[in-house]
């Protein structure tokens, strides 16, 4: 160590590395400049003594490990020395990062802020250790945090590059309609960009589809490999994302600064960034599915009840028309020609509904055979009129029977809704519409 106080330091001077471990120090005043550097260090940092002593201690780290850096520096500081827990990345004279753990002391003498880091080659066990606590908190921050997709594969990105060096990864996922979307945190070339964009679960990369038979044959449990690298392409690993069914969510290429096949430790990395991502795509489907169903009719796909009445409460209602419409006889169809037949009259109804309505306008299943529909544009108590009668000939939906054909026929109420009403009261000024266009014989539209 070096006892001197900072302001007699001759920063002009070689640092010496201190035991075998040690891979190199650099020394750093209190404002966290290098101010000093071991021949060693400057050699795997790719500077010259003058460069180094331009730059802050915190340029040296990957950006994602500059905050525990700074913490365990201003605690060295402070006169508290230790080994910091954790991997950190420092640059190297590829450009690329080497991976350190650190011991930071300060300096002894008194009003001596100045600190020594000691750069330290970590252990195969820190290593692991690292990874799992890296891993642990990465999960955490995915389940717990409501972050987006592309916020969850930036963090499974810096996860990646923090633990595999030089590694690239570019994530491609499948919507439910088969179109493809890929987040990258580096640029791809042109050929990879159009391959990925025009990749599809019937048609994918020739590399996918070895990667997709592998995984499907379970390949990969045997010996804990988890992707596939073909011999003309070393550098990239690719990865493909299954659900519970086999069923293609995507795909990984993991683009690799070596040649030469992972070790254990690369296959650990890649067997974590697979689960984790896994996760996160499963866990984005059924949150997306729950929250369909929590605003949906499951049956008809038009907003439910509870969501209806919720987005209406927090709109200003006044002067905009609604409407409440009940299907004269469903109850036969549902006793004469079941309950089947009954559900896709309902789900017929509801496409009748979409396809009628102006493309600002809300509809809603309430019940059973009871729709809603709101007009927030419509504001001429005749226009709402004319609505009500183009949706009542609209529900005229075929009913298949054997013994004879039939149409739906309905009973809508029409209301314009008068200020200061609220949305409880205005629906049940348009159901007591509706109910009197039923007493008359159904089929028909009554307007309050």
């Amino acid at each position: 160590m070096l006892n001197r106080m900072a302001n007699e330091i001759d920063w002009s001077e070689p640092l010496e590395a201190v035991g075998e471990d040690c891979l190199g120090s650099v020394v750093i005043d209190d404002a966290f400049h290098v101010r000093s550097a071991s021949e060693t260090m400057l050699h795997r940092l790719g500077m010259s003594r003058s460069g180094a002593q331009s730059k802050s201690a915190l340029d040296l780290f990957h950006s994602a490990d500059i905050g525990r850096a700074a913490v365990a520096l201003g605690r060295a500081s402070s006169g508290e020395p230790a080994v910091v827990p954790g991997i950190f990345r420092v640059i190297s004279r590829a450009g690329t990062w080497d991976t350190y753990e650190i011991a930071v002391t300060a300096l002894d003498g008194e009003n001596s802020a100045a600190v020594r880091i000691d750069f330290v080659e970590a252990s195969a066990e820190q290593r692991v250790r690292a990874l799992i606590d890296d891993s642990v908190e990465l999960s955490q921050l995915l389940v717990e945090s409501s972050v987006s997709l592309r916020e969850s594969f930036r963090s499974i990105s810096d996860f990646a590059e923090r633990n595999i060096d030089g590694l690239s990864l570019s994530i491609t996922v499948f919507s439910e309609d088969g179109s493809s979307a890929t987040f990258c945190q580096r640029e791809l070339d042109d050929a990879i960009t159009a391959m990925n964009a025009a990749a599809h679960p019937l048609s994918l990369p020739p590399h996918v589809v070895e990667a997709y038979s592998l995984a499907k044959l379970r390949a990969w449990r045997a010996d804990d490999e988890v992707g596939a690298i073909l011999p003309d392409e070393p550098r990239r690993m690719t990865m493909v994302l299954l659900d519970p069914d086999d069923n293609l969510l995507g795909y990984v290429d993991a683009y690799r600064s070596k040649s030469s096949p992972p070790d254990d430790d690369e296959w650990r990395v890649y067997r974590l960034i697979a689960q984790t991502l896994r996760a996160v795509m499963l866990n984005t489907q059924r949150d997306v599915r729950i929250d369909y169903l929590g605003t949906s009719d499951p049956l008809t796909g038009l907003a439910n009840r509870y969501s209806m009445l919720e987005r209406m409460a927090s709109a200003e209602l006044a002067n905009t028309g609604v409407l409440v419409i009940n299907l004269d006889g469903f109850r036969w169809v549902n006793k004469s020609l079941g309950f089947a037949a009954g559900d896709r009259v309902l789900t017929s109804v509801a496409a009748s509904i979409l396809s009628a309505i102006p493309s600002t306008a809300v509809a809603a299943r309430l019940s059973g055979d009871e729709f809603l529909v709101w007009l927030p544009q419509m504001t001429d108590a005749d226009e709402v009129f004319r609505a009500s009668e183009d949706l009542r000939k609209a529900i005229m939906v075929p009913i298949d029977n054997a013994d004879r054909r039939g149409r739906t026929r309905c009973s809508i109420g029409s209301t314009r809704v008068v200020p200061d009403e609220s949305v409880d009261d205005v629906i049940h000024r348009a159901t007591a519409a509706m109910e009197e266009a039923k007493q008359a014989g159904g089929d028909r539209v009554t307007h309050r």
